[in-house]
């Protein structure tokens, strides 16, 4: 079994889905999910504010490299725990999380690039993030469907417009993840992109799941739906993001791209989201190269 997995998804692409299915069931897999989460709150506070462009409080950057630093101790202390028994360590993580405001503004500023120099563009060194046997797993899904769920998700959290367009367009596009792709293939790393319609079959999955070291007979397709004293413990911003994820029982193919009418789901978010609408249609316009380029890569059994 390798010894780390890297898993850094795009928002809305049915991550937190795949996860259950390959780890859910596995006995020799720790896994650190949301790592680095804590951070996003002064992001979150930077990228909304007025003059976010011309840099960060310091206090608010302060407090992202606290957070920063408690991930990096976190990840650390587990990677000595997976060592120690011979387990398997997948972080699981938004790409974006760990990234410096400068970075960021960066990567802002080149959105449209086709292409960027490969390199760590993350407060993570290269000690943890390239060990030997490290294995990267993107997961992605067709931007006219995950950029408008991100808004609905987002709306849910009480942060409007997708919490201001600079935060929208952070939180959406998939420059991260193609930077993260060319980095890793830059040093001869395995790299798997998966998309989400692929995770329908199960017999994919399941070679997903060998490909990554992982025991393909421990796969989970199904699992039993929360129940509703489940969901009312259920931390109300979790349940947000995650609703039909935990009310389902498996696979949701209505969730797909396939058979979709793209055409007339543009013309749909108009009524749903008003003077927004145009908003939610160039994050989807900007973020398109880049998932063409990642599902031109997604691997194929």
């Amino acid at each position: 079994m390798p010894c780390q997995i890297l898993f850094f998804d795009q928002p809305r692409s049915g991550s937190h889905m795949l996860l259950r299915m390959l780890t859910e069931r596995q006995t020799n897999v720790k896994v650190l999910e949301r790592l680095f989460s804590e951070s996003r709150g002064p992001q979150i506070t930077w990228l909304q504010s007025k003059d976010y462009a011309n840099g960060v409080d310091p206090q608010v950057r302060e407090k992202w490299k606290q957070e920063i630093e408690k991930g990096l101790s976190q990840w650390r202390s587990a990677e000595a725990e997976v060592k120690a028994n011979d387990h398997t360590l997948l972080i699981f993580c938004h790409a974006f999380f760990p990234v410096a405001p400068e970075t960021i503004l960066h990567y802002l500023d080149n959105i449209s690039a086709p292409s960027l120099p490969s390199m760590n563009f993350t407060a993570v060194p290269d000690e943890l993030l390239l060990t030997p046997d490290t294995k990267l797993l993107l997961s992605i899904r067709d931007p006219r469907l995950a950029v408008p769920s991100a808004y609905r998700t987002m709306a849910k959290m009480s942060l409007a417009s997708g919490g201001g367009r600079s935060n929208y367009l952070v939180t959406t596009n998939l420059i991260w993840s193609r930077a993260m792709y060319d980095f890793f293939r830059a040093q001869g790393r395995e790299t798997l992109i998966v998309d989400f319609d692929t995770l329908a079959s199960p017999a994919y999955v399941r070679a997903l799941s060998a490909k990554l070291g992982l025991h393909p007979a421990n796969v989970a397709t199904e699992w039993p739906a929360a129940t509703k004293d489940e969901i009312d413990r259920t931390h109300p911003m979790y349940y947000a993001s995650q609703s039909t994820l935990i009310k389902s029982s498996g696979f949701i193919s209505g969730k797909m791209a396939k058979g979709v009418d793209f055409a007339e789901e543009e013309r749909k978010w108009q009524d749903e989201f008003g003077e927004d609408a145009a908003l939610v249609k160039e994050m989807v316009e900007l973020t398109m190269p880049h998932y063409q380029y990642l599902y031109e890569r997604r691997w194929q059994m």
